[in-house]
Parts: C-alpha cells; sequence; structure tokens
C-alpha cells in the first residue's frame, strides 16, 4: 500500500478553536494522516520557542548583568570588560561594556562640550563602529580609554594600540569616571547620555584573567534566566526585565548588602564558625563553619564582596540545579548560610510577589524553568572534582610516613567534601586527594591546608619513637581483628607458632598476609638441599668492550632482556644501567654426551618447568643456578662495571671474533678482573661473532683460519692475567652455535662458598622503589635493596644495619660524622620467588622498612648491610700502597712504543717496585713510579675511587710517587677492610674519569659516629711497621675476611651439584677441539651463511620525460631485487638526493604499489618519476642506490644482503620511517636499528 502526501490529495481545515489541522487521504490508512499533524504542530511550537528565546537573547543584551541600574549602580574602581569599538588617530580607544547592557548605536554623531571627543570617533572612518551606545532605557553611553591609560609605559601603550587595532579583543580596565553629558537636540532629552572614562595602569597580574571569567559566568547565568523566562511565556520586554530582576538583580544585591553587613560580624564568629567545621557537633555550627570554609564569604574576601557575591550566586544556581527536591529558600540558605540566606527570594518561592510587579509572568513556572535550565547548562558544575595537595615527607622508618597516611585519613573532613586519601607520587612526594563538588573548593582546599599543616607538626613535634609506637600499637589492632576473624571460621586456624611473640609481631602479621597471597609459599617449604634451584648460587659477570655481545649472550642464556631503563630504550638497546638476569642450566636426565645434553632456561619464575634436551628431546633436571651482570663497555661507564665487578664470583669476557686484539675496553676490564683476585678457573672467554669470519663468501677454510688465528691473538692478549689458560670458546650469540658448551661450562663452576664464622656481610649493588604513583600510602612499602651476601647468612625479620648510612657535614662540607640506618628485613626476593632464608651466592633482593625515598634511583648503592656488630669500619681517611696499570693492560694505542721501551709490554708485572710484590704476583702494572706513563701525584689533587659498589671522589693529602703510596682525605665515608683492594681513576685534560690503577688500603682513620664517643684522629693499621707517619698508630684485628673474591677461595664444600672436569675439555689444548666443533655447526645449520648468496640489483634505466622530468623506468624491479618496499626506497631518494620531489608511476592504481602488496607483475611495471633539471642524472642516482643498499640492505655484522627491514608503516612514501625499524640479517640472525629517513 502507498500513501498519497501530494499537495493535491491533502486539504487543510480550521476547527472552531482556531487551530490548524491536516488530513490525507490514503488508500486504507487513516492513522498517518494525524501522526504528520502532530508533527507538523511539533515543528511549528520549536520554531516558535525558538523564536522566542532569539528574541530574549537579542533584547538580554542590552540589559546589565548585575544591576537593574547598569553601570550607575557601579563603584568607583571597579574592574570592567571594555570592548573596543573604534580606535582614532590620537590613540582614544572608543567601546562598549557589555556587562552593563548598551547596543552599538546607529550612529549618534557626538555633541559639544563634553562630548567633543566623542565626536570625532563618531566622524572617523574605517574602523567600524561609533562611539556612543544605547541601553534599553534609551539613555547612551560613551565610553573611552586615552592611549596614556592603557599601560605602564610607552612601549607597552604602543603595543597594546596595536594589539587592539588587529584583534579589537574585550579587555579588562578599571572604572575611573562616569559624567553625565548635555543634550545635543531634542531627541536626545530626557535620555540620559554618560561620558565613562577607564584605565589600566592599575591592573593587577591576575586581574584581568578574574573579570574575564566573571563576565563569562554572568552572561552563562544570564543565558540561564532568559531561556528560562522564554520558556515561561515571557516576552521580550517588561516581563524579561521582571525575570532578570527576580533572579539576578535581586540576588545580587542581596548577596552584597549580607556580606557587607555581616563583614564586622565574621570576625565574632570566625571561631565559631571553624569549630563547627572541625566538629560538626550541631548543624547550626556546621551550617556557620561551612559559611567561612566552603563559600569563601569569611573574612579573608574583606575588599572583595563584589566578587564574593557574584561566586554566591554561581553556586546559588548551581545548587538550584542540583538539589530536585528542595525548596529555593532551603537552596538559598544552604548556599549563603544563616548570615546571608537570600531572602529576596520568598517572593518567587512562596508566590506573593507578583501584586508589587509590572509584569503577569507566572513565578512558579519561571522558578522550575529555571531550575530546569540550570540543570541542562551547569553540568560540569554537578560533577565532583578531585583536589590534590602535595606532601613531602621523609623519614628513615617506612612505620613513620604509613601512621602519617593513617593520621591524616582518619581526619573528619567538611561537610560536602569526601575523606582524604594519601597516594604515592615519588617519595618522598605524597599527594592528599579529596573529592568535591565546584562551590565546596575553598572548603576542599581550606581541609588540605590542614592536613597539611597536621602533618608538619607531626614530623617537626614527634621524634621518631612516637610516630614507631603510635604506629606499632595500630598494628597491634590489626592483628587483633585479623585474629578475631580468623577465629570465627572453623576452618581456618590462628597461626600460633612461637615466631609470633616478642618485638616481632608487626613483622609476623604482615608476613602472615604475604604468605596467604602468594602461590609461591611452597617452593619456600621445599628442603633446604635444593637452594640452587631456589636461590641463585653465583654470580656472573659479563664484561668487555662495547657492542661485542654482552647482552646477546645474556639474553640467549636467560631469554630476558636486561636493558630495561627508559634510557636504554631510547638508545636502542645500548646498555647504560647494570642489567641483572638468573639462569639455570639444565642436563638431560638421560645419557646424551656433553655438550649437546646441556641446555637452559629463564631462573626468576619458579613455576616453569625445565626444558626438553636439545639431543634427545627428553627431560632435565637443574645443574646450576646462576645470576648474570650485565656490565655496560663503554669508558665513561666504567665506574658502573666496578660496582657490578663487586660482586662477582665468575667472568664471561666477550672478544669480538671481528674485531682487533685487543679492544680498548676489554683490556681495562681484563685488568680489573686481574687486580681483583680472579683467576683462569673463573673466567671464559667468548670468542662471539665468530660466524661473522665466514661470511662474505669466504668458505670455510678461509674461515677456519681467520678464525684460528684471532684465536691465537687472543691467547697472547690474556697472557699474564687473570684468564690465562681460561677456556676459549668460539661462540655465536645469534645463532646459538657452542652455546650449550658455555652451559656446561657454567654447571662446572662451584657454588659461592657459604662463609663459616662472623656475621652476615651483604653488597649493595642497587636500590630501588618498588610502589607505583597512585598506590595507597596507607601500605606504603619499604625501600629495596639488591646485590650480593657475601658472608653469613640472613632470615626474613632479621635486623641489619646499613653503613656509612647517613652523612652529617659542616658548613663547609666537610664530613663530621655518619649515622648507620637500622632497619627489619620484611622480604627476601630471587626472582619472582620469595625465600625465608638467604646463603651467599647470586643475587637477591631485600625488602626492608627504610623510606623508599632513601632507595630510590640508587639512592643506597655502595653501602654495605649486615647484622649489627658485623660491619667493617667506616673511614673518611685512608692510606693507599698504589699499583699503576701500563698502556698495554688499559689497551691504549702506541703501548709498546718508544717510550715504553723499559718495560716489556708481555710482562708488565717486571717493573713493579719492591712495594708492591703482591700487585705483580696478582699481574699488575708497574707500582709508584716505577712504571713509565704512570700519573705522578701532588698533594690536592683529586681522584676517583670504586671501593667495593660505592664510588667516591677524594683529595691527595700526602704522596710518595717513587713509593707507590698516598693519604686520600675522601669526599664522603666508605666501609671498608683494611687490605680490601679499592680501583683509582684520574681525571685526564680535557677528559673525564680514566681508570688508572689499584690501591690496596693499609690504614685508614675512622670518622665518628654519630651519638657516640668522639674518636681521636687515629690510624687502623693492618700491619706493624707500615704507618705514614702519623702521630698514633693502633694495630685492628685481623679480620674474618676482606675483599670479596676470599669468599671464593674458601675450601669449603659445594653447596650444589658440580659437573666433573673430564666430560669437557675446557683447557687450552681443547681450543682446537671447540672451533671444529663450531664450524660443523655452521656447515650443519648455518649454510645459507656459507654460502652467501648475493643480491644482482638490475643497474637504473633513466629516460627523460620532457625537460624538467624523468623516469626511472624500472624502479619496481629493482625494489624486487632489494626486497624493500617501493615506498621507502622513494622516500630515500627524495629526502637524501637533492633531486626534488619524487611519485610513482606506470600502474592504473598505485594505492597499494608503496607497499609492495600489488603483486611481482605488477611491481615489473612500476616507474618512479623524478622532478628534477639534474645533469649526470645516472651517476646521482647509481651513487644513492649504493648509499641506500650500504644503510638498509647490507647486514653491518657479515655483510650480506640477505636482510629484512621490519616496520610499522610506510603505506605512502610522504610517511617518513618510524624509529622502531630493524634490520634483521637471515644468514648471521643479527639485527641492528636502522635510522629515520
Amino acid at each position: 500500500m502507498q500513501t498519497n502526501n501530494n499537495n493535491n490529495n491533502n486539504k487543510s481545515v480550521n476547527d472552531n478553536d482556531g487551530t490548524r489541522k491536516t488530513t490525507a487521504r490514503t488508500d486504507g490508512i487513516g492513522n498517518d494522516g494525524g501522526a504528520a499533524a502532530a508533527t507538523a504542530e511539533g515543528k511549528a511550537v520549536r520554531r516558535e520557542a525558538k523564536r522566542r528565546l532569539r528574541e530574549m537573547r537579542t533584547f538580554g543584551e542590552s540589559l546589565p548583568l548585575y544591576h537593574k541600574e547598569g553601570i550607575m549602580a557601579a563603584e568607583m574602581g571597579t574592574i570592567v570588560m571594555f570592548k573596543p569599538v573604534a580606535v582614532t588617530k590620537d590613540g582614544m580607544i572608543y567601546g562598549t561594556l557589555p556587562e552593563y547592557g548598551g547596543l552599538e548605536g546607529g550612529g549618534a554623531k557626538g555633541g559639544g562640550g563634553g562630548g567633543g571627543g566623542a565626536a570625532a570617533a563618531g566622524g572617523e572612518k574605517g574602523y567600524g563602529g561609533t562611539a556612543g551606545v544605547r541601553t534599553h532605557g534609551g539613555g547612551r553611553l560613551v565610553v573611552c580609554i586615552s592611549h596614556s591609560n592603557t599601560g605602564r609605559t610607552t612601549r607597552e601603550c604602543r603595543e597594546f594600540i596595536k594589539t587592539v587595532k588587529k584583534t579589537y579583543r574585550p579587555f579588562a580596565a578599571e572604572l575611573v569616571s562616569i559624567e553625565e553629558m548635555s543634550s545635543n537636540s531634542v531627541e536626545d532629552i530626557g535620555a540620559s547620555k554618560l561620558f565613562i572614562t577607564l584605565d589600566r595602569r592599575h591592573l593587577g597580574p591576575n586581574d584581568s584573567e578574574q573579570a574575564f571569567n566573571r563576565w563569562q559566568q554572568a552572561k552563562r547565568l544570564a543565558a540561564i534566566v532568559d531561556a528560562a523566562a522564554a520558556t515561561a511565556g515571557a516576552t521580550a520586554g517588561t516581563d524579561l526585565v521582571v525575570a532578570r530582576q527576580l533572579w539576578l538583580y535581586d540576588v545580587y544585591e542581596r548577596a552584597t548588602e549580607g556580606l557587607k553587613n555581616t563583614g564586622n560580624q565574621a570576625d565574632e564568629d570566625g571561631d565559631e564558625g571553624g569549630e563547627g567545621e572541625a566538629n560538626g557537633a550541631a548543624d547550626q555550627s556546621a551550617e556557620k563553619g561551612h559559611e567561612g570554609g566552603e563559600g569563601g564569604l569569611d573574612e579573608e574576601d574583606e575588599g572583595e564582596d563584589e566578587l564574593a557575591a557574584f561566586n554566591m550566586v554561581v553556586q546559588f544556581f548551581a545548587a538550584l540545579a542540583r538539589s530536585a527536591d528542595a525548596t529555593i529558600q532551603q537552596v538559598a540558605l544552604e548556599v549563603g548560610g544563616q548570615r546571608v540566606a537570600l531572602h529576596k527570594l520568598q517572593a518567587v518561592s512562596e508566590h506573593n510577589g507578583s501584586q508589587s510587579l509590572d509584569s503577569e509572568l507566572d513565578l512558579a513556572k519561571l522558578g522550575e524553568a529555571v531550575r530546569v535550565e540550570s540543570a541542562r547548562v551547569l553540568k560540569s558544575e554537578l560533577k565532583p572534582t578531585s583536589y590534590r595537595h602535595s606532601l613531602t615527607c621523609s623519614n628513615a622508618d617506612v612505620e613513620a610516613i604509613r601512621y602519617l597516611a593513617l593520621a591524616i585519613e582518619a581526619m573528619v573532613p567538611p561537610a560536602g567534601v569526601s575523606k582524604p586519601k594519601v597516594t604515592v607520587v615519588s617519595p618522598p612526594t605524597y599527594e592528599v586527594t579529596v573529592t568535591a563538588m565546584q562551590h565546596r573548593q575553598q572548603a576542599a582546599s581550606a581541609f588540605l591546608s590542614e592536613c597539611a599543616q597536621m602533618a608538619q607538626q607531626l614530623f617537626s613535634n614527634d621524634d621518631l619513637q612516637t610516630l614507631a609506637a603510635a604506629a606499632a600499637q595500630q598494628r597491634q589492632a590489626a592483628m587483633s581483628a585479623t585474629k578475631a576473624a580468623s577465629q570465627a571460621k572453623p576452618a581456618n586456624h590462628a597461626d600460633g607458632s612461637g615466631g609470633g611473640g616478642g618485638g616481632g609481631g608487626g613483622g609476623g602479621e604482615r608476613l602472615a598476609v604475604h604468605e596467604g597471597s602468594n602461590d609461591g609459599s611452597a617452593a619456600v617449604d621445599m628442603d633446604e638441599d635444593d637452594t640452587h634451584v631456589l636461590q641463585p648460587t653465583l654470580n656472573i659477570g659479563l664484561v668487555g668492550h662495547v657492542a661485542h655481545g654482552k647482552s646477546s649472550v645474556c639474553r640467549y642464556l636467560s631469554g630476558k632482556r636486561t636493558q630495561q631503563h627508559s634510557q636504554e630504550r631510547k638508545l636502542h638497546g645500548a646498555t647504560v644501567k647494570l642489567g641483572y638476569a638468573n639462569c639455570k642450566v639444565c642436563r638431560c636426565a638421560g645419557s646424551c654426551p656433553a655438550p649437546v645434553c646441556f641446555v637452559t632456561m629463564g631462573g626468576d619464575d619458579p613455576s616453569l618447568s625445565t626444558p626438553p634436551c636439545n639431543g634427545c628431546e627428553g627431560p632435565t633436571y637443574v645443574v646450576k643456578h646462576v645470576s648474570f651482570v650485565d656490565t655496560p663497555g663503554h669508558h665513561d661507564l666504567i665506574n658502573t662495571m666496578l660496582t657490578g665487578a663487586s660482586a662477582f664470583d665468575g667472568a664471561l669476557l666477550l672478544v669480538a671474533a671481528n674485531e682487533a686484539v685487543p679492544a680498548p675496553q676489554t683490556a681495562s676490564h681484563l685488568a680489573i678482573l686481574t687486580q681483583m683476585g680472579f683467576n683462569n678457573s673463573q673466567v671464559c672467554v667468548l670468542q662471539n661473532k665468530s660466524e661473522l669470519l665466514f661470511g662474505g663468501g669466504r668458505g670455510v677454510a678461509e674461515g677456519s683460519a681467520a678464525l684460528e688465528s684471532h684465536a691465537a691473538k687472543i691467547r697472547s692478549f690474556v697472557k699474564d692475567t687473570a684468564a690465562e689458560g681460561a677456556p676459549l670458546l668460539p661462540v655465536s650469540a645469534q645463532l646459538g652455535h657452542n652455546m650449550d658448551a658455555l652451559a656446561g661450562w657454567l654447571g662446572t663452576l662451584p657454588d659461592r662458598g657459604t662463609g663459616v664464622g662472623g656475621g652476615a656481610v651483604f653488597n649493595v649493588v642497587r636500590s630501588f622503589d618498588t610502589n607505583h604513583p597512585g598506590d595507597a600510602t596507607r601500605s606504603l612499602k619499604g625501600g629495596v635493596l639488591g646485590g650480593a651476601l657475601l658472608e653469613g647468612s640472613l632470615r626474613r625479620g632479621d635486623t641489619v644495619e646499613l653503613r656509612p648510612g647517613r652523612v652529617t657535614r659542616d658548613e663547609k662540607g666537610k664530613v663530621v660524622s655518619f649515622s648507620p640506618i637500622v632497619t627489619k628485613i620484611v622480604k627476601i626476593m630471587s626472582g619472582k620467588t620469595e625465600l625465608p632464608s638467604v646463603v651467599p651466592g647470586g643475587l637477591i633482593a631485600l625488602e626492608t622498612d627504610i623510606d623508599p625515598a632513601l632507595t630510590r634511583a640508587d639512592g643506597l648503592t655502595g653501602m654495605v648491610a649486615g647484622k649489627p656488630g658485623s660491619l667493617p669500619p667506616c673511614f673518611k681517611r685512608i692510606f693507599l700502597d698504589l699499583t699503576w696499570l701500563t698502556a698495554h693492560q688499559l689497551g691504549q694505542k702506541g703501548a709498546g712504543d718508544a717510550s715504553d721501551s723499559d718495560s716489556d709490554s708481555d710482562s708488565d708485572s717486571d717493573t713493579s717496585s719492591e712495594g708492591d710484590e703482591e700487585a705483580a704476583a696478582g699481574g699488575g702494572g708497574g707500582g709508584g713510579g716505577g712504571a713509565k706513563g704512570a700519573p705522578k701525584l701532588a698533594p690536592k689533587d683529586r681522584l676517583q675511587l670504586s671501593v667495593g659498589s660505592a664510588i667516591t671522589t677524594g683529595r691527595v693529602k700526602r704522596c710518595s710517587n717513587r713509593q707507590g703510596k698516598a693519604e686520600i682525605v675522601l669526599d664522603s665515608v666508605v666501609a671498608c677492610r683494611i687490605g680490601d683492594r679499592i680501583a683509582v681513576e684520574v681525571k685526564k685534560e680535557g677528559k673525564g674519569w680514566s681508570l688508572a690503577g689499584f690501591g690496596i688500603v693499609r690504614e685508614g682513620v675512622e670518622c665518628n659516629l654519630d651519638g657516640g664517643a668522639q674518636l681521636d684522629e687515629k690510624v687502623v693499621d693492618g700491619a706493624e711497621g707500615e704507618g705514614q707517619g702519623e702521630d698514633e698508630a693502633s694495630t685492628m684485628p685481623p679480620s674474618t675476611t676482606s675483599a670479596a673474591t676470599e669468599a671464593a677461595d674458601e675450601t669449603t664444600e659445594p653447596s650444589g651439584p658440580t659437573l666433573d672436569h673430564d666430560t669437557l675439555n675446557f683447557s687450552e689444548g681443547g681450543d682446537e677441539d671447540w672451533r671444529q666443533r663450531f664450524t660443523a655447526l655452521l656447515e650443519e645449520k648455518s649454510r645459507a651463511l656459507l654460502d652467501h648468496t648475493r643480491l644482482k640489483v638490475p643497474p637504473p634505466v633513466l629516460v627523460r620525460d620532457g625537460g624538467a622530468r624523468a623516469r626511472w623506468m624500472n624502479f619496481g624491479a629493482t625494489c624486487l631485487a632489494l626486497r624493500r618496499p617501493p615506498s621507502h626506497l622513494a622516500a630515500f631518494i627524495r629526502a637524501e638526493g637533492g633531486l626534488g620531489e619524487v611519485s610513482l608511476a606506470g600502474l592504473d592504481d598505485i594505492s597499494e604499489a608503496g607497499t609492495g602488496s600489488c603483486g611481482d607483475l605488477a611491481m615489473g611495471k612500476l616507474q618512479l618519476r623524478l622532478h628534477t633539471r639534474a645533469r649526470a642524472l645516472m651517476d646521482k642516482v647509481c651513487k644513492l642506490l649504493r648509499k641506500y643498499c650500504v644503510e638498509f640492505v647490507s647486514c653491518k655484522q657479515c655483510r650480506s644482503a640477505q636482510t629484512t627491514l621490519t616496520r610499522n608503516d610506510d603505506k605512502d612514501i610522504r610517511r617518513r620511517a618510524t624509529a622502531d625499524m630493524v634490520l634483521t640479517c637471515r644468514e648471521c640472525s643479527a639485527s641492528t636499528f636502522a635510522r629515520r629517513i
């Protein structure tokens, strides 16, 4: 069925009431006509409402916003908004006051007398306006501001006039004077004519912004009233004036009068109001408190009554929009308080004021319309807003900060403000947050200020003992509640272990919560014989020159990328910080021969099952659990390497097979290992990137010879060092060849000794904060210490001491004393495994009760932790026996020049002086002044020392270059023992710190302890007769252990299973066997690398296409040969070639040609249009093509062209390449980052 809606089928009739109805003739359907009539009627009603609203807005622009009298009600000095209309040649600016009514007039020409300026402005042409404006009462305003009153300086005035002429935007100015002008004609008699002068010279920094915001808010409120009046049926005239009188002018007036009349009373009621706000004892007191705290109407706003009154009106409309059930009188009482109740609104709420108003407007309907319109317009005012206040607090004990957070959260907020929450931002910065409506902003701000004051009082008046006691009471209360809840459930039994008694109640309660929420507790309860499964038993350092593959070896063995710092990611994987990864070495449970039976896996997650055997794919079991410490290879980061070396039990020295031997940092790192006492059983030399010697079409024979020659250079280089006689394995971290042999070597290493006797000594290598921004401060986690346990054992709940802790300095910055930090171990972690106790071995993390502000960003790195009374002394001055490293040991160029002819480069230890026999025995360089090229120290010289994991600087007080002795005054305090070995760095001219040698601590002057007896300046001596001439020499009892290497030399039984050395030949005689195995693996698994297939790129075919263009006819074929998308090559030509714009051509549809997804046949037809007139174009294009192949096709390691370019965008040649483009070789598996085009 069809409905005929043509005009011929419709007939309009009028009923008795005069309303218009429409009937339609349809084929059997009569309801469609009624629906159409209703739709038409609704549209007519909406059109009428829109027309009335437009009339209201047009008429409302001539009405004032604040007072019926307009500008006459304003006081002198009021900040008003001025809208410029015209600017005269002499700099007079004429315009209107949009806040006080007035339409831009149609042309009063200005009169005589006082209106001379207005006449000039009215007759001025080219400015698009006049000076006179008419008000709704028939009056006329002439508003102006002179050039000299627009700024404080001439330049400021000149710039301001230029801005006004360019934009004609409204600006704020101060009302200076209002003068009544005489009439110029009969028509002007009876109409007021005012001349208003403004000034901008005395405006404050925020006056303009506040005036503009107030104007915008007032316009929005006026729009609400105008729209409500239109809804209530008002007309543009008297009805709108009445509506504004009731809902704007009277409200402003009453609010202003109430504030002025109660200014004196506010001083008397301030205390009562504050008390009522804080306690909330009674409603009346609360109302008085809100009056001062919420609405901002207290004595602090004295002198700003008008602004406060305006804010009250804004709050009134917002409250009216929120309160759907409350009467208008109740809303006014809520906003204004009992002192300013806005009683003028009684006429509106009680419907008894219409007799006195010259209008028939329904006031009740108007009031409801205002409520509805306010709710529609002021949506943002109805949403709660979060208000924040920053707190900065630091304390040695994290319990004090937790107690502070609980105390703040227990404070009672004022009405309308939510309870405070204290969250973590970044310790020591925390944040107190409350939620409130926007009209309660001042109440929320005042409450946040109270919270900050309370926090300041707690930290200033109460000491740590008081805070700790209060925190302990809260913990006890929480424990009691938890125990009562557990007893209420018959299925759960309370933990009644004896370990929870005494002073460990707090730690036991926190531990129980953690165990209940941790699924890994079963792993903790395993037998202690399986310690190697839970905790790493060795720390293996990866050392060597930059880009020799240290991180790649670690990633292959552990499956973890050690570059986690944001700075390292920005540098595309370059190691800047110390990297950490745990690794488990597994062996086949069957009969597979070594080294095929070995396989590695990550050691962080204890829930992972062991991987299958590479040979038989059978089950495997863990034979060794180690921690890797990935060190940076840059020269400027030698300090970072020294910090990590303090925790080494063994080391992997990486030497790239495609680079010369020795690389500078390879030599420096090896010298450090030698000076630290490592031997060939603790070091393994990895000939990494060995596959690169076979690439480039060299063949197996040539590659094997090159590999053997490179190995011979390594053996010659490591002579008389810690790596002499160490295993030398040719490996490929990318292909994985011979990496199982490396796993076998790791399995042969004995575990670190458990350390018999003495207290626990923990070397802090790193410290960090595990709290995240937004975490609740009430459950703040303490700082975490990462490092290696060198001696003894530690258990959860033990009390440990950190030395030196906090250092006190005098006004000149000199060290006065130190104060150790005493804390409790909350949790012990190894990867993702929580341990109840820990023994000397791999890297672990200790969560403590230390303020995380102290541990974040490696704040406690370099300190020594352990049980109180077992830690080494803290020195502020030390005496060193120096051993300088030779140029050969440091890998410097010209080590064999004539300047070093006095010393043999292969055995520099022969040139050491008599006082350095111990250093010479360890493979050190020349001692004291006996070695040429050694630094010549002088008093006041600056040195940088690496004491364990601590890095500090010092000043030479006395020295003897001939004997190699020096007395160093430290800039900080270090904890070390007599006999410890320290790395010494000197600052070369024009360069940074450079490693120069090592020193042995022979004597030292201890630093005073805070709160203890003041120590005399006496020397702590390690042996008799070796003093430096001090007044009194005292001998310190010999310590049980000295350096970290002594733990490795102990003859204690290993705690984990080891392998027999006979199963794998890691001696120097087995080098040839490992090279042959590596070659066999290459031939078996990496045949593509040996074949080295070359790419054949067709030469460019260029054809001129007119005088200004050329075509690359076989561009698509070139891209197919290079296996690169055409868009990328075209973008490179456009960016690097200087040949102008380029575009793809040759295909009807090139939308998919840019990415190369159009098919090989279409790609063969693809062309590149070059918009250029360049000469010798063929040579330039060939040169660009070669450059492109070098950068984006050829592998940087093996020079193979069989590579792929991984990218995320580039569908269009004008879209530039992203920063995550990676060039990956399909032969050697090397990957490098490609630069952005």
